[in-house]
């Protein structure tokens, strides 16, 4: 087993937003391989090559790093809609944007690895979970109801019960990502290709005007 001695004879100098990505990856690493309570900061800086002093100066503890992985990578990025308000583009071109960035997003190791983990572990944090709620997800759901809202002023998307929720639009991909979670390599393929289309068939049916 290393020391800090031999961690820090090894040190390679890093910029501190490189660095925190390397702390990062680590400690998904860890909590992946042996669970979050299993995992400590010693293990963690193992993994990364750096002494628990290295880790602490980026971090306050694994907590702190638990949360960092939720809010770096489970933020969702589509803002089509607004896109579609402001260049005119057709809602079959929204739609199409919209279904390859969350099933291309379901091919991601690192957003699968963390959004398993937020499943397994997120019940010994519940705070965490709650706030990435707060300053993340709605947030963003709350935008994209604005938005989506818009376009329903605008007549370029149908009143519906789905226009009305934007969680209804985004629901059948969240079951996609339990799915890649669940099933062998051969089902997933198939069975997320079905849902993939189906869910552009679903929106199309439900937000055309």
């Amino acid at each position: 087993m290393c020391n800090d001695t031999d961690v820090k004879r090894k040190r390679i100098r890093l910029r501190p937003e490189v660095r925190r990505e390397q702390i990062l990856q680590a400690t998904l690493a860890e909590f992946s391989a042996h669970g979050y309570a299993a995992s400590s900061v010693e293990k963690i800086a193992q993994r990364a090559g750096l002494s628990k002093a290295g880790i602490y100066a980026h971090f306050s503890g694994k907590e702190e790093i638990f949360e960092a992985l939720l809010m770096k990578v489970l933020v969702p990025s589509f803002t089509g809609f607004e896109t579609h308000s402001i260049d005119g583009e057709s809602l079959e071109d929204i739609v199409d944007v919209f279904i390859s960035t969350m099933y291309d997003r379901l091919e991601d190791q690192t957003f699968l690895a963390v959004f398993r983990l937020m499943i397994a572990e997120g019940g010994r944090a519940p705070h965490l979970l709650k706030r990435w709620r707060n300053e993340v997800i709605k947030p963003y759901l709350d935008q994209q109801q604005t938005l989506l809202d818009r376009c329903v002023e605008r007549g370029v998307v149908r009143a519906s019960a789905v226009a009305a929720n934007y969680a209804l639009v985004l629901a059948p991909s969240v079951f996609g990502s339990l799915l890649r979670l669940l099933s062998d390599e051969d089902v997933n393929k198939r069975e997320l290709a079905q849902l993939r289309d189906a869910h552009r068939q679903f929106l199309m049916e439900t937000l055309q005007p």
